[in-house]
């Protein structure tokens, strides 16, 4: 039997208004903390991720705990019905956001990647764009191949929930210009900043110009440095003043 791979390309299907109407909620400390013990006790998942990580010698050999638990729980606190994200790769964090959808019983994920999988482990089998990403997680997946400045603004509307770009700073700016004009007040933007860099700049700018109730959540990269997830909700004036 062939492996379930993502739909990629496909025509995604309108949303409800009900949808686009859908604003961030404040989640109790419980809803919280029941959302982490979910994702800590989800053995099943941890275990698909370690046996994809044995695939390649160049992979840890043991799962371990990183910063994308921040946004499976996030995925779980907003229950978003439309999530998009750029940059996949070997697609990690893909496989998180899809996991807390499956958990939420509802929402899909739309990913963009340029396709270059000379980026990923030499030893692979069968190298994929997204191939850390679990079989059973696929149905509610669709993978888009090509540039994300070119690809996004087909993909980005008033329907989508939360956008998480993981791309280098030469295209953030594009990226979050691009979802500035493209999301609806309310939805949530998410990226990763390496701290003092020109995306942390450019990060502050756009929140500064755009994002309302923005948080941080810091990412170990080394022992002598760190990038932070950082998070934001477009507010009413979505452009900001923000330019590309």
């Amino acid at each position: 039997m062939n492996p379930r791979r993502p739909r990629t390309n496909s025509n995604r299907s309108s949303r409800t208004s009900e949808s686009k109407r859908r604003v961030v909620t404040s989640p109790t400390r419980r809803d919280v903390t029941d959302a982490w013990l979910a994702l800590a006790g989800d053995v099943q998942f941890r275990a698909e991720l370690t046996a994809s990580f044995r695939r390649t010698a160049t992979g840890p050999d043991v799962f371990y705990h990183n910063w994308r638990d921040v946004l499976s729980v996030l995925v779980r606190l907003t229950e978003p019905e439309l999530v998009v994200e750029t940059g996949v790769r070997g697609g990690l964090s893909a496989a998180y956001l899809l996991s807390a959808l499956d958990q939420n019983a509802r929402g899909s994920l739309v990913s963009i990647d340029l396709g270059d999988t000379s980026v990923l482990p030499a030893d692979l089998d069968d190298p994929e764009i997204g191939w850390l990403v679990p079989q059973r997680l696929r149905e509610r997946w669709e993978l888009r191949l090509g540039d994300s400045t070119t690809e996004l603004p087909s993909v980005l509307d008033d329907s989508t929930d939360l956008f998480f770009s993981d791309v280098p700073n030469a295209i953030l700016r594009d990226e979050l210009a691009i979802a500035a004009t493209r999301m609806r007040p309310g939805s949530i933007i998410v990226t990763c900043c390496p701290v003092g860099s020109a995306a942390e700049a450019t990060w502050n700018e756009f929140a500064d110009a755009a994002l309302t109730n923005t948080a941080r959540a810091t990412r170990w990269v080394s022992e002598d440095g760190r990038s932070d997830l950082c998070a934001g909700i477009l507010g009413d004036d979505c452009a900001g003043g923000f330019e590309a």
